[in-house]
């Protein structure tokens, strides 16, 4: 029952008094009141995502006409699947993206409390107060005000929750057009060096004497990168059937040289604007919660109301900020070691 598995180190009055904002507790372990807000958070989930569904379709609608559908499917027959991506990129800026997307998601979490807001007016919390019943050791809310105030702030931490979000990609987005913009005047200086005569084919590293460090890593990187498209050829069919086609149009390999990709692409290649591309395209799948983080959200949150709904009380929120820490450290143990390799100019992609 709930006594042997709800402890009381986590169901005093200091969790009713955190969790509810002074309103009185209805629960005696912690472990009831957890169960209770998983599920409404489960139920606020689900909500989102029909809102969000709704708000593209009518979107979508708003913003294409039939002709204009009929304009776009035509210029876009002869396109790869990767200019198309191009093309649907968003063209505001970082920070105009995130603004517009933050405000769309408070937008949802307005329709949420418009929701409760209209389960309280329509009586819905007193239905629930007098037919939802749960077997032992589960408790529930024993009046229609506890169960508004429950649900109240449970949506105000998912509200709180989605602040912090994007508070956390404010940071994110700060470095990365520092960075994006330092990627570019590298790449453009690079190519300005071989085109006034500063830098010859093959001598780059001459032309690196008295550049700061960063210039020095970039250099390296570009280097790696395209001895990286060297090592594909033969290996890649999909390379050999599109790029590796046009160098050997251009620049056909000479009896014992075998590096004519990177011969041809070192003068002008502008690695710089193709991170920050690339980079791009992965910022914007951060910055709009994608239905399948939702839905890992819902998974997660289920587990954990199945766990409590026995009167396990597991504080699932230190659990989950040591697997976290524990995934990151291995993300970043991973992300080091190919950076060391790439900074060290003898990374390919073939090994």
């Amino acid at each position: 029952g709930g006594d042997d598995h709800g402890g009381d180190d986590h169901g005093g009055d200091d969790h009713g008094d955190e969790s509810q904002g002074g309103h009185g507790q209805w629960w005696q372990h912690s472990y009831q009141w957890d169960h209770f807000q998983e599920c409404v958070v489960i139920a606020l989930v689900l909500l989102t995502l029909c809102f969000d569904a709704v708000h593209h379709k009518v979107e979508h609608a708003a913003n294409h006409h039939p002709d204009y559908i009929v304009a776009v499917t035509e210029s876009m027959k002869a396109e790869t699947e990767y200019e198309v991506k191009v093309h649907q990129t968003d063209s505001r800026t970082l920070w105009g993206l995130l603004f517009r997307r933050a405000t769309g998601e408070i937008t949802v979490l307005g329709f949420l409390a418009f929701v409760v807001w209209v389960c309280s007016r329509a009586e819905l919390f007193e239905s629930l107060q007098v037919n939802l019943k749960v077997a032992p050791p589960l408790l529930l809310p024993a009046t229609a005000q506890e169960y508004l105030h429950a649900v109240e702030d449970t949506h105000m931490q998912l509200f709180i929750s989605m602040l912090f979000y994007f508070a956390t990609l404010s940071f994110s987005i700060f470095f990365a057009t520092r960075y994006m913009q330092l990627w570019i005047d590298d790449s453009l200086a690079i190519i300005e060096g071989f085109r006034d005569g500063l830098i010859q084919p093959g001598q780059i590293d001459s032309w690196l004497a008295g550049k700061d460090a960063r210039t020095v890593r970039y250099v390296k990187l570009r280097k790696s990168f395209l001895s990286g498209l060297q090592s594909w050829k033969g290996n890649w069919t999909f390379f050999d059937a599109h790029l590796g086609q046009l160098v050997d149009y251009y620049a056909p390999a000479s009896a014992g040289s075998e590096d004519n990709i990177s011969k041809m692409l070192e003068p002008f290649f502008p690695l710089g604007q193709y991170i920050s591309m690339n980079y791009r395209f992965i910022l914007d799948d951060m910055v709009e919660i994608q239905p399948q983080t939702w839905a890992a959200i819902l998974i997660l949150t289920g587990v954990q109301a199945i766990v409590h709904r026995y009167g396990y009380d597991v504080d699932f929120g230190i659990a989950w900020l040591c697997v976290s820490l524990a995934i990151l450290l291995v993300f970043m143990a991973l992300l080091t070691h190919s950076l060391r390799r790439l900074q060290s100019g003898h990374f390919t992609h073939a090994t």
